[in-house]
């Protein structure tokens, strides 16, 4: 009798290992979805999403699809994989060129009778402007030039700075004094002369 007792337990347990076994190999469940702009929440497509385990190995990748307008503006986008159906840890990334990769774990607890699960929203951040040109490449030799001031006032004279203004080498003094705003060289001297006020010229 207890030999009988024993064997029809071993039976069991082995019916419900293969079982297990079939099940795990066979039946798959739906893991949903979305890629969102942080700040809009529209939909980014175009979004490259990959499946991997908890340590990283690839499960599957795949590019986001249409999944129509949840109001009347936003588009929505999504992705769906379909796992084995039995508890499992993943980790989901998203990545667009415009935006900063964006990962999100995920773990299936009990599958029960579900036929799909939904994964929390990837809620992508655009990329800086400094961000997209350091991957874009590196930028060439950058010159910065420093603007010399033309002039200044120092109380009731106007004080010209000949070293601001750019003149072909060995021009004149009338040359200069065309360049200077509201000044006019007159034939009483060579002296330049100003209606508004009294000017000084320095280098």
């Amino acid at each position: 009798m207890k030999r009988t007792v024993i064997l029809l337990a071993i039976l069991v347990s082995i019916a419900l290992t293969m079982s297990a076994q079939i099940d795990a190999k066979g039946r798959t469940v739906a893991l949903w979805g979305h890629v969102k702009d942080s700040f809009t929440k529209f939909g980014i497509p175009e979004t490259r999403v990959t499946l991997m385990t908890s340590d990283s190995i690839v499960v599957d990748t795949m590019c986001v699809f249409n999944m129509g307008k949840f109001n009347a503006t936003k588009i929505d986008v999504g992705y769906r994989f379909h796992v084995p159906a039995r508890p499992a840890r993943y980790i989901i990334k998203a990545e667009h060129p415009d935006y900063e990769i964006c990962y999100i774990n995920y773990e299936i607890k009990h599958v029960a009778r579900n036929t799909y699960f939904d994964a929390p929203w990837h809620l992508m951040k655009r990329k800086t402007s400094v961000q997209t040109s350091r991957e874009g490449g590196e930028l060439g030799t950058v010159v910065v030039k420093a603007t010399r001031v033309k002039m200044i006032y120092k109380g009731d004279t106007i004080v010209f700075n000949a070293d601001a203004f750019n003149l072909p080498e060995g021009s004149m003094l009338d040359a200069l004094v065309w360049q200077m705003d509201g000044v006019e060289l007159k034939d009483i001297g060579g002296h330049a002369i100003s209606t508004d006020s009294t000017i000084r010229c320095v280098h």
